[in-house]
Protein backbone atom coordinates (compact mmCIF):
# COMPACT_ATOMS: atom_id res chain seq x y z
CA UNK A 1 0.00 0.00 0.00
CA UNK A 2 2.87 2.14 0.59
CA UNK A 3 4.32 1.74 -2.29
CA UNK A 4 1.12 2.69 -4.34
CA UNK A 5 0.60 6.09 -2.39
CA UNK A 6 4.47 6.82 -3.03
CA UNK A 7 3.97 5.92 -6.81
CA UNK A 8 0.62 7.93 -6.49
CA UNK A 9 2.51 11.29 -4.88
CA UNK A 10 5.49 11.52 -7.62
CA UNK A 11 2.73 10.98 -10.25
CA UNK A 12 1.15 14.27 -9.11
CA UNK A 13 4.31 15.81 -8.61
CA UNK A 14 5.68 14.69 -11.66
CA UNK A 15 2.63 16.07 -13.68
CA UNK A 16 3.06 19.62 -11.49
CA UNK A 17 6.30 19.89 -12.82
CA UNK A 18 5.60 18.84 -16.35
CA UNK A 19 3.05 21.46 -16.44
CA UNK A 20 4.79 24.08 -14.71
CA UNK A 21 7.62 23.92 -17.55
CA UNK A 22 5.12 23.68 -20.01
CA UNK A 23 5.74 19.88 -21.11
CA UNK A 24 2.56 18.28 -22.30
CA UNK A 25 2.40 14.26 -22.72
CA UNK A 26 2.49 15.33 -26.22
CA UNK A 27 6.36 16.33 -26.40
CA UNK A 28 7.02 13.08 -24.50
CA UNK A 29 5.85 11.10 -26.81
CA UNK A 30 8.47 10.64 -28.93
CA UNK A 31 10.67 9.70 -25.59
CA UNK A 32 8.05 7.48 -24.41
CA UNK A 33 10.19 4.14 -25.23
CA UNK A 34 12.96 5.61 -22.93
CA UNK A 35 10.87 6.60 -20.82
CA UNK A 36 8.66 3.69 -20.25
CA UNK A 37 11.64 1.19 -19.23
CA UNK A 38 12.64 3.90 -16.88
CA UNK A 39 9.07 4.18 -15.45
CA UNK A 40 8.48 0.41 -15.26
CA UNK A 41 12.10 0.28 -13.13
CA UNK A 42 10.45 2.41 -10.39
CA UNK A 43 7.54 0.33 -10.00
CA UNK A 44 9.40 -2.60 -9.54
CA UNK A 45 12.53 -1.76 -7.15
CA UNK A 46 11.16 -0.80 -4.09
CA UNK A 47 14.09 -0.27 -2.69
CA UNK A 48 14.16 3.12 -4.24
CA UNK A 49 13.38 6.08 -2.07
CA UNK A 50 11.19 9.16 -2.91
CA UNK A 51 14.01 11.29 -2.78
CA UNK A 52 16.18 9.41 -5.48
CA UNK A 53 13.00 9.41 -7.73
CA UNK A 54 12.45 13.00 -7.17
CA UNK A 55 16.38 13.66 -8.06
CA UNK A 56 16.14 11.23 -11.11
CA UNK A 57 13.08 13.00 -12.47
CA UNK A 58 14.59 16.08 -11.91
CA UNK A 59 17.86 14.96 -14.11
CA UNK A 60 15.26 13.62 -16.84
CA UNK A 61 13.89 17.13 -16.87
CA UNK A 62 16.72 18.78 -17.17
CA UNK A 63 17.50 16.47 -19.96
CA UNK A 64 14.19 17.30 -21.71
CA UNK A 65 14.46 20.78 -21.55
CA UNK A 66 18.28 20.32 -23.04
CA UNK A 67 17.47 18.16 -25.41
CA UNK A 68 13.65 17.83 -26.09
Amino acid sequence: MKLQQTIMQLQTEQTQLMTSLGITQAKLAPFSAQLGAFMQELVFDCDISLEDVKKSLQLKTEYLEVHG
